[in-house]
């Protein structure tokens, strides 16, 4: 399970994420899903919203199980790029949101 500051981390990262969407001119609104943690719900072109979440051990957003329907953490505006041109393209029926293991929780781990 992750830890309190975990997951206070992972919002204050997916709110940067969600500031440089909307400046791009993205929907993407706050959520929650497994466990409490924090998302992005975010609309492609057709009105489909798929979650974005973070992952903070491998350092990525994800939004899919591709390994196109991935971005690295930083830079963040870089990020929010690639979660633009994504949903500009139109999220794949086929992708599903990824699930990847938890990361151990001890102090030093991001």
């Amino acid at each position: 399970m992750t830890s309190l500051p975990g997951i206070a981390r992972e919002q204050e990262l997916i709110t940067g994420l969600q500031i440089h969407l909307v400046r791009q001119g993205v929907q993407a609104r706050p959520g929650t899903g497994a466990a409490g943690r924090p998302c992005l719900d975010v609309p492609d072109r057709r009105g489909v919203i798929r979650r974005v979440h973070i992952n903070l051990a491998f350092r990525l957003y994800h939004w899919g199980d591709l390994p196109d329907e991935t971005a690295p953490m930083a830079p963040p505006e870089e990020a929010a790029r690639a979660v633009a041109q994504a949903a500009e393209r139109g999220w794949r029926d086929r992708g599903q949101a990824i699930r990847l293991p938890a990361p151990p929780d001890h102090p030093g781990y991001p």
